[in-house]
């Protein structure tokens, strides 16, 4: 967890920890090597990111975090914070491949990317359930809430804990496109070819999604109060 392979040009970044795909200490530090590296390096093609095991991710490991000590907890909000701060400095199209439910630190992933598919199944739960655990955000996803979530979903999302489906993100232009389970995959590769096509969006893409760049770079400089 994460695997990284290519199709077609396309660098495909998978998070894989059965059941659900959450994020534990060492799952972290690896997916931030990962997004590291594409930064560095970034595909010319772009990149798309899913998840393995019918579900995108859970976020956190709740049942994991209970058993760090303080330092260790303080750090896992740090390595959140610079999983957003990588990915939001890829340079080329980063779209987010949604196969099924994205919870808490696994729906902040799909907010970081570009361009957004997600099964249209209405079963599907995305959510922020952070206000339900106790868990106050880190700096690098409190600066991708407030960029990319309008107000009232932002309310909804973060104080009430609702969890909402593809449809409904759809209605509120989160998601760029919704997609057949058999479709995804060949249409988020799609979407990443066809976006990188474009001769400005390097350029265009640091004018428009710069400030959140920038916004979660110094939210893994600066001193993060997140503590569970």
């Amino acid at each position: 967890m994460p695997t990284l392979t290519s199709k077609d040009g396309v660098s495909i970044l998978t998070f894989d920890r059965p059941p659900l795909n959450a994020f534990d200490y060492e799952t972290l530090q690896e997916t931030v090597e990962a997004l590291e590296a594409l930064a560095a390096a970034p595909p010319a093609s772009g990149v798309v990111i899913t998840g393995a095991n019918g579900i995108f991710s859970a976020g956190v490991d709740v049942k994991a975090l209970p058993t760090y000590d303080t330092g260790k907890r303080r750090e896992v909000g740090q390595l959140i914070t610079a999983v957003t701060a990588h990915l939001t400095a890829i340079p080329t199209p980063v779209v987010a491949a949604v196969n099924g439910h994205a919870i808490g630190a696994g729906f902040i992933v799909i907010l970081c990317c570009d361009y957004r598919i997600v099964v249209d199944d209405p079963k599907i739960k995305l959510s922020l359930p952070e206000i339900a655990a106790g868990l106050p955000f880190p700096n690098g996803p409190r600066a991708v809430v407030h960029h990319e979530l309008p107000s009232p979903l932002r309310r909804r999302l973060t104080l009430m804990g609702d969890a909402i489906s593809p449809p409904e993100m759809a209605a509120f232009n989160l998601v760029d496109d919704l997609a057949a389970p058999d479709d995804l995959m060949a249409d988020a590769i799609a979407a990443s070819k066809k976006l990188s096509g474009h001769a400005g969006f390097t350029v265009i893409k640091q004018q428009i999604r710069g400030p959140l760049a920038k916004a979660t770079k110094d939210g893994m400089e600066n001193a993060d109060p997140y503590l569970p």
